[in-house]
């Protein structure tokens, strides 16, 4: 679907005055619905959280930019193991259905894992979200299992480096 327009898509990393919009995006209702917490996020708890995210050496954001506009985000926490990494990603509300969410796991996949010195990436998808699924999916991340995670079942997904 995009692959005339892959020239029209960039990263870049996040940086602190990205916080906004960040907590405009994160506080989308269906965001929120696909979330393990689907309370509203306030602004002084978001704003301090991102900030220490943004900072943080076992943590990766991007932006994903269409023609300069910023269209979604991928964050990447570096586990306790210090081998693997958990994502998260969300494209704006009126951006999906492009196939995005695909782009920006490609887009930053090897990228993350050099950064952070991983050789993995694991992520939970809420039952019944079927866009973060299909995506993944399609990235060629590997569905693992499934899990419950405060009340809601998940679907675990692993993306791994090919062993040398």
């Amino acid at each position: 679907m995009l692959n005339d327009r892959k020239e029209e898509l960039s990263i870049r990393a996040a940086t602190v005055e990205d916080a906004e919009l960040f907590w405009h995006w994160a506080n989308d209702r269906s965001v929120r619905e696909q979330s393990f917490n689907i309370e509203p996020i306030n602004w002084e708890s978001h704003l301090e959280w991102f900030n220490r995210r943004v900072a943080s050496p076992t943590t990766r954001f991007y932006l994903l930019l269409e023609d300069d506009e910023p269209v979604g985000q991928i964050r990447y926490d570096r586990a306790a193991d210090e081998q693997s990494a958990e994502i998260g990603f969300s494209i704006s509300k009126e951006h999906r259905g492009k196939g995005l969410g695909v782009e920006i796991l490609r887009l930053t996949v090897r990228r993350a894992l050099q950064d952070l010195d991983c050789r993995k990436i694991t992520a939970l998808v809420i039952e019944g979200n079927e866009a973060s699924r299909k995506a993944f999916l399609r990235a060629g991340f590997q569905l693992e299992g499934s899990t419950e995670i405060k009340g809601r079942q998940a679907e675990s997904f692993v993306w791994k480096l090919a062993e040398n």
